[in-house]
């Protein structure tokens, strides 16, 4: 199964994650989903062959150093 967290969130960070299966040509997304909570994961969804998944974040008060949007490289 694969999933996205985000963890130290404020209320109103967001996550999502999205999945591809042609090296990112076209996008799934599952989300965003609002944190009203410190930490907030989407569903889980199950892996397939050839799946190529990654987590993204948004938050509207950014930690020093981060981009308000950041996404993790396809795993």
């Amino acid at each position: 199964m694969a999933w996205a967290e985000i963890s130290g969130a404020h209320f109103g960070s967001r996550v999502a994650m999205d999945w591809t299966d042609d090296d990112g040509k076209t996008l799934t997304q599952c989300g965003p989903f609002t944190a009203t909570t410190p930490s907030r994961t989407t569903p889980a969804h199950p892996l397939r062959r050839g799946w190529h998944f990654r987590a993204c974040g948004d938050t509207p008060r950014p930690a020093a150093r981060y981009a308000r949007d950041q996404c993790t490289t396809y795993g």
